[in-house]
């Protein structure tokens, strides 16, 4: 479920738990609305177990799209396609005890058995089609060696620490740990 925490004022946004088909158009909607407000930069903070990859889709799309400046905030665990979604974002930060996982990044859910009527191309099973699709959204990411790590996932999902995620370019940095807060100066009392 996505998270209904949405910051208008500070343009933060949050992706929270398994992302589900009847919540990906409140986050759409959080990020356009943003959009035409302002092309001030927009943070989306994201901790998802993944998602139907049609509904990713739908996410990352909306990304696409956008003009301002995304800088995705990984937390927790970021899995399946919400690595996908991660990676689409302008900025990518990883905050030190995040792992990111490729496992579950090519299932769509609903979609093994029997294809839907009217769905893709005649002759094509939909999952064919939805690969074709994933893989031009691929090919969209940031970086070239991002986009053969997230193909290489099809065939060998991978658990990745900060370190790693940022050695592999999964991620640009790691988030930089909040400023210490300074000790209080001692009260004086006035007699």
């Amino acid at each position: 479920m996505i998270s209904p925490f949405f910051d208008y004022e500070g343009r933060v946004v949050s992706l929270l738990g398994r992302i589900d088909s009847s919540h990906v158009d409140v986050l759409a909607d959080q990020l356009l609305r943003l959009e035409t407000e302002s092309d001030e930069p927009i943070t989306l903070y994201i901790s998802s177990t993944g998602a139907n990859l049609i509904d990713a889709l739908k996410i990352v799309d909306v990304m696409n799209t956008l003009q301002s400046h995304v800088t995705a905030i990984a937390m927790g665990l970021v899995q399946g396609a919400g690595v996908l979604i991660f990676a689409t974002a302008s900025e990518r930060l990883i905050l030190p005890s995040a792992l990111l996982s490729t496992t579950g990044l090519w299932t769509m859910p609903g979609l093994e058995a029997t294809p839907p009527s009217g769905f893709g191309s005649v002759g094509v099973h939909p999952r064919e089609d939805l690969m074709v699709q994933l893989e031009a959204q691929v090919d969209k990411l940031s970086s070239p060696k991002l986009s053969r790590l997230v193909r290489e996932a099809v065939g060998s999902p991978r658990l990745f620490t900060a370190e790693q995620a940022v050695a592999l370019h999964l991620a640009d940095a790691i988030a930089p740990r909040r400023k210490s807060i300074e000790e209080p100066k001692p009260i004086r009392h006035v007699r």
